[in-house]
């Protein structure tokens, strides 16, 4: 009996062994990258399900924006004062946040800069995210919370502050940030300027997100990339150039001071067109006689935005664009490009039928207006 044991424990080894043995040199040790492999989840709990959705505890962070920034062309710079409302509404003492800074992404000695990542090709366009040789230096002029300086420490694109205080869960903090940077020519990222035309996005220092599956998600933004953000209202003023039109996430809250009656007598009609209104005629273009209200010599306009509960704010500016608009159950669909672009017109053609088709088949376009601007840029939704 104890012979016959001995042998069916030798037996066993044996055959562990050479069952690793064929394991370590079998194809099926190769990772699995069929579509229809096992994904990796979080098991549920409560705050997911199994399924992905909310669990009766699931919870997300909210942050509110207040920024005033001047647009100075002749700088080709960009400067930002903006306050952060951040509140917690995890179960977690936070004793640290993570912001992201993305404005240093084209600085001296940048992982984007030492990378110099290929262009990326995409259904035959190249999306180009590289600094394409611009350098910077952009400047946090200060960072505090009650109007003292806060200990933080960056790390290329991101950026670490170390709390005195922990936010507790359910309380809230205000940061308050003063900045500056010049903007990359031709498209750096998700950012550039042609001459005198600005498209503006990873502008001002945001906060990162942390969800209940990662913690802090603060992975460095180097020029190509999507984003995870929180949702919170923005209240955002821009001064730029007096002869500039300028295009912006959120709802205008000072027409009269940036349109001329024409303008926005033709946007209120342009509201209820199913098909283009000229809000800026080609031979209107870039003649700020025509398109800017009389401001008794002054050198720039302040135009004032809001928007609620968005992920982000990003803004066009430019002295020679025309403008088209129209409407759909109350959208406004509108596309801003130089005259020099004669293909442009065909774009909001394009545009309204993608709203209207997309919010009658799948789901009802949320938001006031649906904005395109010709530009330098490869590409910011």
């Amino acid at each position: 009996m104890l012979a016959h044991r001995r042998c069916s424990f030798t037996l066993t080894a044996a055959g562990l062994l050479m069952a690793r043995l064929a394991a370590a040199q079998s194809p099926a040790s190769v990772a699995d990258t069929s579509h229809f492999r096992a994904l990796v989840l979080p098991a549920p709990n409560e705050y997911r399900t199994g399924s992905g959705r909310p669990g009766p505890g699931y919870w997300q962070q909210r942050v509110d924006y207040r920024i005033a920034a001047t647009l100075d062309a002749a700088k080709n710079e960009i400067r930002g004062r903006e306050t952060i409302h951040y509140v917690n509404r995890s179960p977690d003492a936070l004793r640290y946040l993570w912001l992201f800074v993305e404005q240093n992404l084209c600085e001296p000695n940048s992982v984007t800069n030492v990378l110099n990542q290929p262009p990326l090709v995409f259904l035959g366009t190249s999306f180009d995210f590289s600094c394409q040789g611009f350098n910077s230096a952009p400047r946090l002029e200060s960072l505090t919370i009650g109007g003292r300086e806060v200990k933080r420490t960056r790390y290329g694109t991101t950026l670490r502050i170390d709390l005195d205080t922990a936010v507790a869960p359910g309380r809230s903090v205000d940061l308050t940030a003063v900045w500056h940077f010049n903007v990359p020519p031709q498209g750096g990222g998700r950012m550039g300027h042609d001459g005198p035309l600005y498209e503006i996005a990873q502008w001002y220092p945001r906060l990162a997100v942390y969800d209940d599956v990662k913690g802090w998600n603060h992975e460095p933004y180097i020029g190509a990339g999507e984003f995870y953000l929180e949702y919170g209202d923005f209240d955002v003023t821009l001064t730029v150039p007096a002869e500039d039109i300028v295009a912006a996430t959120g709802e205008l809250v000072n027409p009269e001071q940036v349109l001329t009656p024409a303008q926005r007598q033709r946007l209120a009609l342009a509201r209820r067109s199913d098909t283009a209104i000229a809000i800026i005629r080609t031979d209107e273009a870039g003649k700020p006689a025509l398109t800017r209200p009389p401001a008794a010599g002054a050198q720039t306009h302040t135009w004032h935005f809001t928007a609620h509960n968005v992920r982000d704010f990003a803004f066009a500016a430019g002295p020679t664009l025309r403008w088209d608009a129209s409407g759909y159950k109350g959208i406004l669909i509108e596309d801003l490009y130089r005259p020099s672009a004669d293909k442009w017109a065909e774009v909001h053609r394009i545009g309204h039928e993608a709203i209207k088709y997309y919010s009658e088949q799948w789901y009802p376009y949320p938001y006031s207006h649906a904005t395109t601007v010709e530009g330098p840029v490869e590409g910011m939704e």
